[in-house]
């Protein structure tokens, strides 16, 4: 489906060409034309060990090509090495994968943020109607917020002071200078 939608997008005029993912479809397409095609690109990944990013049909095309593979950018890691092909990828027709407990648990943590942003991002929208409604008091939202990292705090305080005045007198912006002047919020 998603090669369809790449096409339909190119075709109807929403995505360059070179930039969508239809021509990397199309150039991989058209390398079938070259004979041996499977036999060069193999040979390529043999002398070439970097994982190859191509950005276009070109690029596409360079990447499978022994000597032109080097210009195109490579794939890179969590850590921001280019990704390299292990040797136990050169013979089955698919990468192994090595398991990198680092890099796992840099996506766990994201993930665990993203959440956490969500989860208080939707706590605060409650708490907000229900104070609409009459259902609970100002504290309790200024226990929720208490109750938040740091980080969460500053965010959450910043959505507030956009939603309404009271808020800015509730949670003020404090200055970090030493000036007598307040900090202008914009």
């Amino acid at each position: 489906m998603t090669g369809i939608a790449n096409f339909v997008n190119t075709a109807v005029g929403d995505v360059d060409f070179e930039k969508s993912g239809w021509a990397k479809s199309s150039a991989f397409t058209m390398s079938q034309v070259i004979p041996a095609s499977g036999l060069i690109r193999y040979s390529a990944q043999i002398t070439d060990r970097i994982y190859r990013d191509p950005d276009g049909f070109w690029e596409a095309i360079e990447r499978d090509i022994p000597i032109l593979s080097k210009r195109v950018k490579p794939y890179t890691t969590p850590e921001g090495k280019p990704a390299e092909r292990k040797n136990l990828d050169l013979f089955p027709p698919y990468s192994i994968g090595v398991d990198n407990k680092e890099a796992f648990q840099q996506m766990m943590d994201r993930r665990a943020g993203i959440e956490e942003k969500k989860w208080n991002d939707a706590e605060t929208k409650r708490l907000l109607k229900d104070l609409g409604r009459g259902n609970i008091k100002e504290q309790d939202i200024k226990d929720f917020v208490g109750s938040l990292s740091n980080d969460e705090q500053a965010r959450i305080k910043a959505k507030l002071r956009r939603m309404d005045e009271k808020w800015k007198k509730e949670f003020p912006i404090k200055s970090k200078t030493t000036s007598s002047k307040p900090l202008r919020v914009y």
